[in-house]
């Protein structure tokens, strides 16, 4: 392959990335608008919060008729894996391995990103949905029950 058809086959990637993440943005907007609700039950009313839905084709997070698009990024793995593991703490260790994929990282780092997706949920006016990532030692947790 020659390096033009290379860089033309780079510039297709981008485009699609582009469009795509168009499509995710806008399929998230109608679910918003149409009030999709992913686990909405009488379990929220009791204290609890509702189980968040996590498109992995679209990279958002969809929780109680709202949609946070976080695209592919640290960000998305990061909360994919703590979603999968609700109310239990996931130790940074596993969060390395899923979110970041076996990088090596830092604590700060794991920490900023963590605050990061946190402001993002909070944008999308999921503050109860933020609030429940909490973090203890060297782990954190998405918290959907109440501790007792």
């Amino acid at each position: 392959m020659t390096e033009a058809e290379l860089e033309q086959l780079r510039q297709l990637l981008v485009e699609m990335t582009a469009a795509l993440t168009n499509v995710a943005l806008y399929a998230a907007d109608i679910q918003a608008r149409l009030g999709i609700a992913e686990g909405r039950d009488a379990a929220s009313r009791n204290g609890h919060i509702s189980q968040p839905h996590v498109d992995r084709a679209m990279f958002c997070v969809h929780w109680e008729g709202r949609s946070c698009f976080l695209g592919n990024t640290t960000t998305f793995r990061l909360f994919d894996c703590l979603a999968r593991r609700p109310d239990r703490y996931v130790p940074h260790r596993h969060l390395l391995i899923d979110a970041w994929e076996g990088s090596v990282v830092n604590v700060r780092t794991i920490r900023s990103v963590v605050r990061h997706l946190r402001h993002k949920l909070r944008h999308a006016k999921m503050e109860g949905l933020a609030a429940a990532i909490v973090g203890g030692g060297k782990a954190y947790a998405l918290r959907l029950r109440p501790v007792t």
